[in-house]
């Protein structure tokens, strides 16, 4: 597949590749598109591809080795990183992604505050030490999102929380990307839940973003012991 777009974006699932696409256009007048993660993608000789990495989430390398070793994979094929959500990152953490990054690969790095680029930033320069070649097929490793969409109506987000994050890092199990927005015991008003494979958040919900739901993404996901975790948290003890 061959596309005209100037940047390709790639990145973990919940990175905020939207926002750096919308920034792309914004700021600097250029087309970008996101890279799907199960598909061939033909890159052209005028093309980038800028990798988008949350500097926001601590990880461990250990405990998170499944991401991180996916992540060093998309970074082979990238010009450059672009770390995101700067404006909401200690800057510990975004210090340690940074020597992260520097480890995998000698790439360039671009922060994004408040979802722009620096000012007058014009984007990573074009060189051709990697020795890449046109029409070369960008692929990547990570096998299409399993997705598990479930209705609830109201959760105990706390053991919410703790279910999901012992089933990624006690048993393995390759959760990508959480969303939803639903009441919970907890709090009064609606949650919004955000999760990406280095950890789960949840803030206030939008008051235009409908509620009653929770989509879990991620790879050989066990559907019925995720069903059994929804339906425990959902219940009125």
């Amino acid at each position: 597949m061959a596309t005209t777009a100037e940047i390709l974006l790639t990145g973990l699932p919940g990175s905020g590749k939207s926002r750096i696409m919308q920034a792309v256009r914004e700021q600097l007048g250029k087309e970008a598109m996101e890279v799907p993660s199960a598909e061939n993608i033909l890159r052209q000789p005028c093309q980038q591809v800028w990798c988008v990495v949350d500097a926001r989430p601590m990880f461990d390398e250990t405990q998170d080795a499944a991401a991180l070793h996916h992540l060093a994979e998309l970074l082979k094929w990238a010009d450059g990183v672009v770390l995101n959500f700067s404006e909401s990152a200690d800057l510990s953490v975004q210090t340690k992604w940074s020597k992260w990054i520097k480890a995998q690969c000698a790439l360039p790095i671009v922060r994004v505050t408040y979802g722009r680029f620096p000012e007058g930033w014009c984007g990573f320069e074009t060189d051709d030490k990697s020795g890449r070649q046109s029409q070369t097929p960008l692929t990547h490793d990570q096998s299409p999102l399993q997705a598990c969409r479930f209705d609830v109506s109201k959760i105990y987000l706390d053991h919410l929380l703790m279910g999901l994050d012992a089933l990624r890092r006690n048993w393995g199990i390759k959760i990508w990307r959480v969303q939803g927005v639903f009441y919970t015991y907890e709090y009064v008003n609606r949650v919004q839940l955000e999760g990406t494979p280095f950890g789960l958040q949840p803030y206030a919900a939008e008051a235009d973003v409908p509620s009653g739901w929770l989509l879990i993404q991620g790879v050989d996901l066990p559907e019925a012991r995720l069903k059994e975790l929804v339906d425990a948290c959902q219940l009125s003890f």
